[in-house]
Formats: C-alpha cells, sequence, structure tokens
C-alpha cells in the first residue's frame, strides 16, 4: 500500500492531484481491481492503453503512463482519475515496483531454480520439504504461484517483474517464510529478476530448447549462468556437462554445492557435495541411500519416479543444505512429498496398464521420461504418444521421434499445440526423422492417439504420454480447445483425478 503522494515524488512527476491510497500495482487491465495503479504499455500483440477506460471502469486509483510511449491524446478521453507520468525503461518499471512493495524478496528466503528441465518439480520438491519442516514456503513457476497444492494460474514460467514483486509481496503477507522459484532463461535475458535478492540459485541440466529466442546453445548457457555471477549460494548438477562448465566458471567454486546421481562424478576433499547412491526403483517409487560429504542417510523413500527425479531431489537437498537446512531433518521429509502435476505423475488401476502423464516437451525430455518409465516397468513394454507444438524450433522435431522410436517399444506421433501450423505437416517433420522405424505409427488427433497406445497396452505395460502434463487447453490455429492428459488418463484408468 502507497499514496498517490509518493507514487509521485518516486517518478518525478509535478502534476498535483489529491491525495489516495492505492493497494496494489497491475499490468494488466482484466486484472485490475479497486485501487490499484494501473501500468499500460505496448506489447506485441496489444497496447494496453487502449484499456484506460476498462481500468478505471473497474476501479483503478490512477494509471502510471510513459511519456516514451508517445500515446495519442483521444485514448485518455474520458479518463477522470489521476494519470501519472514517468520516463523510463523495464529496469525502472522493476525498480519501482521492488519500491512500492517494499523489496519482498529481502524478507523471505528466496531460491531460484534454472536449467532445461527439472525446474518445477525441484521447486516442488523444495516448497513441500520445508512446509514439512514448519517453513511455509511458496512457488512461482510453469504451474503458477502460490501454496500448493491451490496455485494460481501463470502466463509465464517467470513472471515480469511487476507481477514477480506483487507475488512476492502477497506471499510474504500470508505468512511464507520461503519462495521457490523457477528462473527461465527468457527471464534472464529480459530482466525480470534483476532486482531480485536470492538466498540461493540452482542448475538442473541444459539440453537443447528455446533456439528460437537464444539461436545456439552457447547463448542459451551464458543466460543461465549469468544468474550464478554474483557468488550466491548455489548448488550445481554435476553429471551435466553444462553443469561442470557451469562449476568451472564460478568466480568463487567454494560457493557451489555439488550434487550427483550416476555414481560415476569424483570429489575432492575440500568440495561440498551430495551424492545419491543404491538407487532401487519399485512400482510405486524409489529407494536410495543419502550420502552428504562423508554422512550416510540409509534407505530413503519417495514416491517420486525415475532417475532423473532423483536429480531433482538431490538439487532441492542440496540447495537447502548449502542454505544451511540439516541434512537428516530435510531427508526425514522425502516419503511425504507428492509428485508434482502432470510430471511422471502415474495413473494405475488393477489388472491395466500403467498411464504416465508427463510434460517432457524436448528431445532429452522424452528421453528421460522414457528411460524412467522402463526402470520401474522393467517386465513390460514401454509404449509413448509424443508431439511437438506449432511456431516453435521445428529443428527438435525429428529428434523428438527419434526419442520416442529408440526408448519406447512403440511410439504414436500425433499433435501437442499446433498453433497456426497444420498439425499433419508438423509430424511429417517429426516423421523424417525416423522413416525407416518399424514401430511408429501417426494419429494426428490427440485424444485418439492416447487411446490407440492404451489399448496396445497389456496389464504389465506402461503409456508415457508426454508433452503437454498439467495443460488441460489445446491451441489450433483457429480455437483453442478444453483438453487433457490427465483427464483422459483418469477415465481410461476408471479414478478420480486429484
Amino acid at each position: 500500500m502507497r499514496h498517490l503522494s509518493e507514487i509521485s515524488k518516486k517518478v518525478k512527476d509535478p502534476a498535483k492531484w489529491p491525495d489516495r491510497e492505492i493497494s496494489e500495482l497491475c499490468r494488466d487491465s482484466r486484472k485490475v481491481s479497486g485501487g490499484a495503479l494501473y501500468i499500460p504499455s505496448r506489447g506485441l500483440h496489444a497496447n494496453g492503453y487502449e484499456y484506460m477506460r476498462e481500468a478505471q471502469e473497474k476501479g483503478a486509483g490512477a494509471i502510471l503512463v510513459n511519456t516514451l510511449d508517445h500515446v495519442p491524446d483521444g485514448l485518455f478521453e474520458g479518463i477522470t482519475i489521476p494519470v501519472i507520468r514517468y520516463q523510463g525503461d523495464d529496469d525502472f518499471l522493476q525498480s519501482f515496483a521492488k519500491w512500492f512493495y517494499r523489496d519482498p524478496s529481502s524478507s523471505l528466503k528466496l531460491f531460484g531454480i534454472t536449467g532445461t528441465n527439472g525446474k518445477s518439480t525441484t521447486t516442488w520438491v523444495i516448497s513441500q520439504i520445508l512446509t514439512r519442516c514448519g517453513i511455509k514456503c511458496g512457488v512461482i513457476g510453469t504451474l503458477g504461484t502460490g501454496f500448493l497444492p491451490k496455485l494460481d494460474k501463470s502466463s509465464n514460467t517467470t513472471p515480469g517483474p511487476v507481477e514477480l514483486e506483487r507475488k512476492l509481496s502477497e506471499m510474504l503477507r500470508a505468512g511464507a517464510g520461503a519462495v521457490a522459484m523457477e528462473v527461465s532463461s527468457i527471464g534472464i535475458c529480459e530482466g525480470r529478476v534483476k532486482g531480485l535478492t536470492f538466498d540461493g540459485v540452482a542448475f538442473t541440466n541444459l539440453t537443447r530448447d528455446h533456439l528460437d529466442y537464444h539461436k545456439t546453445m552457447e547463448n542459451y548457457f551464458e543466460a543461465k549462468k549469468s544468474l550464478f555471477m554474483n557468488n550466491t549460494p548455489c548448488a550445481i548438477n554435476i553429471d551435466d556437462p553444462w553443469g561442470r562448465k557451469l562449476f568451472g566458471a564460478l568466480k568463487e567454486p567454494a560457493s557451489a554445492f555439488l550434487y550427483s546421481t550416476n555414481g560415476k562424478a569424483v570429489f575432492s576433499n575440500s568440495e561440498r557435495f551430495l551424492r545419491i547412491e543404491q538407487p532401487k526403483f519399485l512400482k510405486d517409487g524409489t529407494q536410495f541411500d543419502l550420502r552428504v560429504g562423508d554422512h550416510v542417510i540409509k534407505r530413503v523413500k519417495t514416491r517420486l519416479l525415475g532417475s532423473f527425479n532423483l536429480q531433482n531431489i538431490a538439487c532441492a537437498l542440496s540447495l537447502l543444505i548449502r542454505c544451511g537446512y540439516d541434512p537428516e531433518e530435510l531427508a526425514a521429509a522425502i516419503p511425504f512429498v507428492k509428485p508434482v502435476t502432470g510430471r511422471m505423475e502415474c495413473f494405475c488401476a488393477e489388472g491395466k496398464p500403467d498411464v504416465v502423464v508427463d510434460y517432457a516437451h524436448t528431445p532429452d525430455g522424452v528421453e528421460k521420461a522414457l528411460e524412467a518409465a522402463r526402470e520401474h516397468h522393467p517386465d513390460g513394454r514401454v509404449i509413448a504418444v509424443v508431439g511437438c507444438g506449432g511456431d516453435r524450433d521445428s529443428g527438435k522435431r525429428p529428434l523428438m521421434a527419434i526419442k520416442a522410436s529408440v526408448g519406447a517399444d512403440l511410439a504414436v506421433l500425433t499433435s501437442d499445440n499446433p498453433r497456426s501450423e497444420d498439425p499433419d505437416q508438423i509430424i511429417d517433420e517429426m516423421i523424417m526423422g525416423v522413416a525407416e522405424a518399424s514401430n511408429v505409427i501417426r494419429r494426428t488427433d490427440r485424444r485418439e492417439a492416447i487411446i490407440c497406445a492404451y489399448k496396445s497396452a497389456g496389464p504389465d505395460d506402461v503409456v508415457v504420454i508426454c508433452g503437454k502434463g498439467h495443460e488441460d487447453y489445446q491451441i489450433f490455429k483457429d480455437k483453442t480447445i478444453h483438453f487433457s492428459d490427465r483427464e483422459i488418463a483418469a477415465e481410461l484408468q476408471g479414478v478420480s483425478l486429484d
């Protein structure tokens, strides 16, 4: 809560308006509530200045206008609430939001997770562990923001700086002592996290993704690396080649806690490290030993499936231990951690094949999901349903199909979110990678593809539906429809959807 007079002084606007309280900052006119300061902007697809009257009608207390945007005078007709003017860029808005909300990240334990895969699961693991240990912990990321299990949907993995400061402030007021957030490479490049005070950051892995934005893997890595260049306590996956490169680039190697799950990493006596050993893959989860330096915690049990989820657990534990939390207390909370919605989420029914829904949407993600399914179903077949999104990196399409064909006994290629592209053309490009494969079929309709895969499976088999995970929609050129892999999986199994 700030006063209009404070805001005018902060942005150096000499205009005099009757003072009033401003409750929050809002960049989306659809989300304006009483007393908010509406901050319009010119975007690629919409001009926020055209919605000033809508914001006013919804109760906005004032409007903050950037004089650099050259707004036509006609758009201000009918505006009767104060219009505060400032001159600045996104960096200015970030610092303004930080000031308005009184820098909430400095009053929280804030943990940032970056990498291609595993960010969502790692943040959820951190949140559940800390909450179990008595520290209320929120999450921010792909699946939404707030407190588990109910999250508010978010349009971006890493929200814009104004929304981000508001969300952190809300969670702080709701009693949060910590927040675990996903930090995307695009969010880093666009400066969304520039003003945050992180208590710890972690690197999961780096595989091909977002090259439509970054162009090269080196650019992609440099974006991630910049999060680690301030000597902030960190955890790094030393099994990943990019993780090893990141560790070598640290100004202060002592700031890092290294983790490994493959048993091959060799650590020096001076390095702080965590290793997961002796994993046993069970039908309903995984058991392992946890080594932290010279100390071993025996037979830790998790409900999460797959070797890559062991990496996510190791990442979460390493970061928390590096930041001063007790390993024994953390390990005791692991059995209570629930799987993430749409991330290796298993739907089981007696006498039927298991169905796993996973968000895997990169070649590496598909490979890891299918490997995990086979680890937990050694006596059955693995059947994959895989699609690729439209208007995104087309170079990964044949690679996705190759991973599906190699990793599964049967691969059903289908649609994901075609967006503006022809679904069949996308599948054609996928099939270019598996033209000679005998275990690949195509079904353009995604529901039909899932049913086809399920009917092909026996009771010892597992069907892995890759790509959409938690999403409950499908985007086409001319429409967006309700579509949920999770709902179809539950329907086929005759089980309720939590």
